[in-house]
């Protein structure tokens, strides 16, 4: 028993320093950080469209989706660039892409219904975007 802090204090002398360890974590996420990016893009995308609710909010929410929309296939582009994802990180972004694809389907209907709030700049963003996808 007396000897347990002193080999407590030793495996932690061991232990490499925490930016060491903070930087092998930034290291392995890495190449999937693009993946991760498209999903937080579409989730900021589903996000503003859900913040629409009159026609002015709509005019101003057209060109800041068309550039989001920009950044994800930016993103896109790179992930499909990097080394195939580990068959359970895969699943896991399948997963999370196919609930912020759905919250994007969602708040595009909701939209919809609205007619855009008279806003025909939001009406042909919305309608570029389902096209692409």
């Amino acid at each position: 028993m007396r000897y347990l802090p002193i080999v407590l204090l030793g495996a932690l002398l061991c232990l490499p320093p925490a930016e060491a360890r903070s930087e092998r974590l930034r290291a392995a996420a890495a190449p999937h950080s693009h993946a991760r990016g498209m999903v937080q893009t579409l989730n900021s995308m589903s996000a503003l469209l859900g913040s629409v609710c009159s026609r002015a909010a709509a005019d101003d929410a057209a060109p800041q989706l068309l550039a989001r929309y920009k950044e994800f296939r930016h993103l896109q582009t790179a992930a499909e660039e990097q080394p195939p994802m580990p068959p359970a990180v895969m699943e896991h972004h399948l997963s999370s892409m196919d609930q912020a694809m759905n919250d994007f389907r969602l708040a595009c209907a909701r939209l919809m219904q609205e007619k855009f709030y008279g806003s025909a700049t939001l009406g042909k963003a919305v309608k570029k975007i389902a096209q692409d996808f």
